[in-house]
């Protein structure tokens, strides 16, 4: 096993430019980190002890899959927990692995399969409050516009809260934890919650109002078991299967905390750049029409359709490959490891970027164009399938995924057939290193509607010729 003194890596000279283009660009410095120094990286000398980068899917493998227990959260995680408290994302252990079992049934793929028509009710209130703006032409923050509708799927089906019968505070409670979430996770220096600054007295009236909207609802299923709420009302029924005790009530409060924070705002990130990249791809927008006017018509979409929808799908695999909502993971490892024939040492953090490995020339043929199709089984037949993870992988991955899937097919879906976007040809695109990958800018775009009545052109299997349009961020 080679020395940890051998791992490549910057040097504390560079120690300043470093700082600069970190804060300028991570994306692009984390890409240029891997290109000039290979997939296992050392912070070290640069004056970050015991850090290391690796952005190799066998690393990846090594780290998730192969001896996932021996990189653990750590103590970067601590800040997370103040906001989402102590559930599966946060929690380790015997404890982590019980939660689990307990937490994952209530987002079984067959389960989901029966939510897919709330899913599309939501949905239908957004395209009849996009009327107004379609027909006065105006500039609409498709951003803004996928966090609101997955916020609104995930409390309607997850807590059985409608905030179309709610006041806006309930939703503006959410976007604010969200940039809690942000600020403990970005901010190295945060002034602890014990001195009463007012991000910290706004972040406390935050907390407070959460918890007492989350208890509130728990108390309705207690009193009402056949209150709105699916998550509710599966969490309540799970039973520990060690102890055969049921969840306390801030483990409830803790497991829909971190569900429902954990999948509006990744599967928003996702449609938002799904939209950008087919408004730079009409015929890939073309196709996706034409199979959901196939498979659906004019209806809403069904559990039963969803499987049917497969360039969609392939189109959703490609977003989440350029634009990953989840870009950065970090782990700490317990004991010593070996990653790419370098030592790791016990007590290290361990940096994976997707928005790397997603790009890694070694593993994806033209990394930086949108290519849908790389994702069809015969071009992805020799790929490792550690070289894609936008909802990390092993024991620990994202159990929200089956939601986050079904809600975003449905999603592009009903707004495909009704509605063309086109972006604002002006308007700067950047990448905002937040707690997920959103567009620092919005995503500002013009809503065409479409004629019912016109004809649908078939599209091709294969793109127009020079019309596969480059990814951001090379």
């Amino acid at each position: 096993m080679m020395q940890t003194s051998s791992i490549p890596g910057p040097t504390l000279r560079q120690a300043p430019s470093y700082a600069y283009r970190l804060a300028r660009d991570p994306f692009k410095l984390l890409l240029e980190v891997r290109q000039e120094y290979g997939d296992v990286v050392s912070m070290e000398r640069l004056g970050v002890p015991r850090t290391y980068f690796v952005a190799s899917p066998d690393g990846v493998k090594r780290i998730f899959f192969e001896n996932n227990r021996n990189y653990v959260r750590g103590s970067n995680f601590r800040n997370v927990e103040k906001v989402v408290g102590y559930g599966i994302v946060v929690s380790e252990g015997d404890f982590w692995r019980r939660q689990r079992k307990q937490v994952q049934p209530a987002l079984a793929a067959s389960v989901i399969s029966t939510q897919v028509d709330a899913m599309g009710e939501v949905v239908e209130s957004m395209l009849r409050r996009w009327s107004a703006e379609a027909v006065h032409q105006d500039w609409v923050d498709i951003a803004a516009e996928m966090r609101d509708v997955t916020r609104r799927v995930a409390l309607k089906i997850m807590l059985g809260i409608d905030l179309e019968r709610e006041t806006k505070d309930i939703s503006e409670t959410w976007e604010a934890m969200y940039d809690a979430l942000t600020e403990f996770t970005t901010n190295p220096w945060k002034i602890p919650l014990s001195i009463p600054t007012p991000w910290n007295r706004r972040f406390l009236r935050t907390i407070d109002q959460l918890n007492r909207r989350v208890y509130g609802t728990i108390g309705e299923h207690r009193r009402s078991p056949d209150a709105p709420g699916d998550l509710v009302r599966d969490l309540l029924a799970a039973r520990d299967p060690v102890t055969g005790k049921p969840m306390t009530e801030r483990q409830l409060r803790d497991e829909l905390v971190t569900v429902v924070s954990a999948g509006f705002d990744t599967a928003a990130v996702t449609l938002g750049w799904t939209w950008y990249l087919l408004s730079q791809n009409p015929w890939a927008e073309q196709r996706i029409a034409e199979e959901v006017r196939q498979v659906i018509g004019d209806r809403r979409p069904t559990a039963e359709d969803l499987p049917k929808l497969t360039y969609t799908k392939l189109v959703l695999q490609e977003s989440m490959r350029l634009y990953p909502a989840a870009w950065v993971l970090t782990r700490t490892s317990v004991s010593d490891d070996e990653i790419g024939g370098y030592k790791i040492p016990g007590n290290s953090m361990v940096i994976t970027s997707a928005y790397v490995t997603h790009r890694h020339p070694d593993h994806w043929e033209n990394p930086s164009v949108f290519d849908p199709e790389r994702f069809t089984r015969e071009r992805s037949a020799n790929r490792s399938r550690f070289a894609f993870f936008p909802f990390g992988d092993g024991p620990r991955k994202c159990p929200g995924e089956h939601f986050a899937l079904a809600e975003m097919m449905s999603v592009i879906a009903m707004v495909s057939q009704r509605y063309r976007l086109n972006m604002k040809p002006d308007h700067p695109i950047a990448l905002e290193p937040s707690f997920t990958m959103r567009a620092r800018h919005g995503l500002l775009m013009r809503l065409e509607p479409k004629r019912p009545a016109a004809a649908s052109v078939a599209a091709q299997g294969a793109s127009p010729s020079g019309a596969i349009a480059q990814g951001m961020g090379q």
